[in-house]
Parts: C-alpha cells; structure tokens; sequence
C-alpha cells in the first residue's frame, strides 16, 4: 500500500473516530441502522487497472443514510465524494 493511501485511510479513521466520540452521547438512546439493508448501489465504476479491486462502504448517522464508497484498485484510490454512488471520472 503506497503511503499516499495509508494517509489518506487514516485519516478517514481518524475523523471517523473523533466524529463518533462527540456524537457517542447524542445516539446513546437510538437504535441503530440495520446495515444488511443498506442500498450498496454503485451508480458508475471507472475501468479498473486490477482484476480485484478492494470495496469499502462507510456509513454515518444513527440511520446510516450517509454512504460513501472507496475503492481501492492497486494504488489508486477512487473516492465517491458527494455520496451518490458515482465513482466514474465525471463525478458531477
């Protein structure tokens, strides 16, 4: 894994866990999403370099509506930025 990568993981975790612990005490008393329901949906994939590129769905909030997809292909990084499902080079 290149380091570029490594960064760019960890510092989604690190967000993740800073954003949990803040919100820890708000949805203490919620229930939580049922993530074998989630729409996994991916509107537009670009043509990968690899024949097995790693997937990664994250989801936030208490209802898991957030979703944002990661896709890691060799040592590239495609990011679905605004959550849509696109991963295509024509992000709009």
């Amino acid at each position: 894994m290149s380091p570029r990568i490594f960064t760019v993981l960890a510092t989604l975790g690190a967000l993740w866990l800073a954003s949990a612990s803040v919100a820890q005490e708000k949805t203490d008393k919620l229930p939580a999403a049922d993530l074998t329901k989630i729409d996994r949906t991916i509107v537009k994939e670009p043509i990968y370099r690899s024949k097995s590129p790693r997937y990664c769905l994250l989801v936030f909030g208490a209802s898991a509506k957030t979703r944002l997809w990661l896709v890691l292909d060799d040592d590239v990084l495609h990011v679905d930025p605004n959550g849509r499902g696109n991963l295509g080079p024509n992000q709009a």
